[in-house]
């Protein structure tokens, strides 16, 4: 498959995959090389049946944060066990490079002919800000679809656009749909649900379903392991060590050591208490397609360990998107050789592992809204707000100076607090001048310099929101 153009760097790819296999019960997705695996999920529906127009399908999804050099290039997905696929990539932009990517999926199966009705099987956290996508793949490429609904209670979806819909007269056929939509407002309170119109031939109008939900957010630094010295803030395990090599920032990273032919080597750590999300950079430098890096989670909800990501050849240094991890959970970077061949350096790197803590306390202040020495911020309701100024505690790492210096409502207002504002709360609206108005133009924000008036915003519900605990994330 094609990727779209004009990817930059930083920007959130997301790869969909349907498939109907040749076989019931068949059919493999091998992880492209620099994606991370979210979810694959198979109709259930048609047990043995499996023939034209019929049959059970398979949805794959992936995702990648974008190095740059994508634009309209070809990706391939190994697939076997195939009669016919459909595939294509999505890509998301923001407009505050550096920052961090959070997706989160779940999914859902249609068992009934005819109209789409799909409830999912989880909550993935919506929120004002966000973008979502849901997905459907059906056994025919005789039916059509209009009226697409994505409804989350908790929070106002914008427009749904649809993207496409995917179909092929390959093999058995194979069809679908993908929509996109913003939301606009609120906090996910229960599970999506997607609905559709179908028309044409509706008999088989059955299969899989997915909902992925991507969100921009600031990079996090509340823990730290940068490997520039041996006091370890997250110790790691297993034989890779310390090397000046090559670095992301700084002088040193972890190295795999030298490994053999039909052979790994790795690195393991342990989710250090309280963190809920973590991020690294890496590199890999090898036999493109065949020596690669893998880097496992030993899953909460799956028995074993769940692969996140794959990849090979030269990267250079590359950002990962931000993961959802429990404490206690192993993470674990394999460098792993096929039987012969080297390319490169012969080995992968890993650096500036980077975890995420919850806020621990906040602390009550008297300003109504963000005043001319930084004095609050109007939170709460109309005569509390968080105090900024004097010594209050906003986490492990307050980091005051950034006071609405990042992007609503993708991002936290104090990095680190875990905590995202809802304009329509401040009944003064912003302050002096040298704090950031807030202005929203569809699914994007942008942060400019408030004026000595402020910007006025009507009170509304509660002022503050805690973001969500994904099901699964990356």
């Amino acid at each position: 498959m094609v990727a779209p153009a004009s990817i930059a760097a930083d920007d959130l790819l997301v790869m969909i995959v349907g498939m109907k296999p040749s076989s019931v019960g068949g059919g493999v997705s091998a992880i492209p090389h620099g994606w991370a695996l979210l979810t694959s999920v198979i109709s259930n529906t048609y047990g043995a049946t499996l023939g034209v127009d019929t049959g059970d399908t398979i949805l794959w999804v992936y995702s990648k944060k974008a190095v740059g050099n994508e634009s309209s290039t070809t990706v391939t997905a190994a697939l076997s066990g195939t009669s016919v696929c459909w595939g294509q990539i999505y890509r998301l932009s923001k407009d505050v490079p550096g920052d961090l990517w959070t997706v989160a999926v779940t999914v859902a199966q249609d068992s009934s002919a005819g109209n789409v009705s799909m409830t999912f099987d989880g909550d993935v956290g919506v929120a004002a800000g966000d973008v979502v996508i849901g997905a459907m793949c059906i056994p025919t490429d005789n039916a059509t679809f209009s009226a697409e609904a994505l409804s989350v209670p908790g929070v106002t979806v914008g427009t749904v656009t649809e993207v496409s819909e995917p179909a092929s007269t390959l093999g058995n056929d194979i069809g679908g749909f993908v929509v996109r939509a913003p939301i606009t407002a609120g906090a996910s309170s229960g599970v999506p649900t997607l609905t559709a119109t179908a028309g044409g031939t509706t008999t088989n109008v059955r299969g899989p379903g997915v909902f992925i939900r991507a969100r921009h957010m600031p990079d996090f630094s509340d823990v730290v392991e940068d490997f520039e010295d041996t006091s370890y803030s997250v110790a790691p395990s297993g034989v890779w060590a310390r090397s000046s090599t090559s670095a992301d920032t700084g002088s040193w990273s972890l190295k795999a050591p030298a490994t053999g032919n039909s052979a790994t080597s790795n690195a393991t750590f342990t989710v250090p208490a309280g963190a809920t999300q973590m991020a690294f950079s890496y590199r890999v430098s090898s036999e493109a397609g065949f020596d690669i890096i893998d880097v496992y989670f030993n899953s909460p909800y799956l028995a074993g360990n769940v692969i996140e990501l794959i990849d090979s050849g030269d990267s250079g240094w590359r950002h990962s998107v931000a993961y959802d991890v429990t404490p206690g959970q192993t993470v674990k970077f394999d460098y792993t050789k096929d039987s012969s061949g080297t390319g490169f350096l012969d080995t992968a790197f890993i650096d500036n592992l980077r975890f995420k803590l919850p806020l621990t306390s906040v602390s009550a202040g008297a300003a109504t809204g963000v005043g001319a020495a930084n004095a609050g911020v109007c939170a709460m309701s109309a005569s509390a707000g968080v105090a900024a100024a004097s010594g209050s505690s906003l986490g492990p790492s307050p980091k005051v100076a950034a006071l609405f210096g990042a992007l609503y409502p993708s991002t936290d207002l104090y990095p680190s607090t875990g905590l995202y504002p809802n304009p329509g709360a401040c009944p003064g609206g912003v302050g002096a001048a040298n704090n950031a108005t807030v202005s929203t133009s569809g699914s994007t924000t942008s942060a400019n310099s408030a004026s000595a008036a402020g910007v006025s915003t009507a009170p509304s519900a509660a002022g503050w929101v805690r973001p969500y605990l994904p099901l699964n994330g990356v």
